[in-house]
């Protein structure tokens, strides 16, 4: 009877590996995009949005007039909405530019819907801040006409005073939703540490990966319009704020430890879940994607 044990245990593994050369497959569609949407909804109390796009970009520095040059870069934008009981609480949006190179931030802006705008310039050793709102305009007024009321310079220091490292590389915490995709978590202690400048300060950020798991998602491919079930194996990482100032750093206004889903072949973010104080747990999830060709 040993052809039957064999029988029934090739029986026992087909399924699962049905279910691996399934995951290889859906993971194409996330292997190069340019645009993902990740949602969570809580009946009518909470509403919450992120939407990322990814796309090489011409960026060209603040110079003196006469000396305008441009270099390659990476612009990564996000949208980010939440709502309470119907109420929108947020509406921003962002635009990071880094350096293909070493992922390093070049330029971060930040607008506030009918609030406030934020510019930051990464310059060597310090940065400079300049900070406009739209105070006794009309409403849509273009963000680029509202009125500077801080245009300032800074040098990097962390909460405790103390100096950015010298060849440390520096980022803008939105840009920490494109470097999660591209951290090396193979060395022992399958961590990663980056530093983000965050209110003004520098904060060290720690990324940990944790387990794996197979899950089936429906996503909507943005290209065509249809919504497809994706069986995907993935891999859980822990984002960890850590040194001065990280009991009250927040990143997309999540507070604490955040945990994060990766596609585990194409690295691609499925899922971010954190604590929203006096709100409760946020759950985004992959709702949509758009493909595009890989980045580097």
């Amino acid at each position: 009877m040993r052809w039957l044990r064999v029988f029934l245990l090739a029986g026992a593994f087909l399924p699962l590996a049905g279910v691996r050369l399934a995951a290889a497959a859906d993971s194409d569609l996330l292997a190069g995009w340019k645009k993902l949407v990740l949602a969570d909804r809580k009946a009518l109390f909470l509403r919450g949005e992120v939407t990322l796009t990814l796309s090489p970009a011409s960026y060209s520095p603040p110079v003196p007039a006469g000396e305008a040059r441009s270099i390659p870069a990476l612009l990564l934008t996000t949208e980010t909405r939440m709502s309470i009981f119907g109420f929108q609480k947020v509406a921003n949006k962002t635009e990071s530019y880094l350096d293909p190179a070493t992922n390093r931030s070049i330029e971060f802006f930040r607008v506030k819907k009918d609030r406030s705008a934020k510019r930051i310039l990464f310059l060597e050793g310090f940065y400079r801040q300049i900070q406009t709102r739209p105070h006794g305009m009309k409403k849509n007024t273009p963000v680029d006409r509202w009125e500077i009321f801080q245009d300032e310079e800074r040098l990097y220091r962390y909460p405790d005073g103390k100096p950015l490292e010298e060849g440390v590389s520096l980022h803008d915490s939105f840009a920490l939703l494109y470097l999660i995709m591209q951290a090396d978590l193979s060395g022992p202690d399958r961590s990663q540490e980056f530093v983000v400048l965050s209110k003004g300060k520098l904060l060290r950020v720690r990324l940990r990966a944790g387990e794996t798991r197979d899950r089936v998602r429906k996503v909507r491919d943005l290209s065509t319009g249809k919504t497809r079930r994706l069986h995907l194996r993935e891999r859980s990482l822990t984002l960890i704020p850590i040194g001065a100032g990280a009991e009250s750093a927040k990143f997309l206004s999540m507070k604490g430890e955040i945990e994060i889903w990766l596609e585990e072949k194409s690295q691609t973010i499925v899922e971010v879940s954190g604590e929203i104080p006096r709100v409760g747990r946020l759950e985004l999830k992959l709702k949509a994607v758009e493909p595009g060709d890989s980045l580097p």
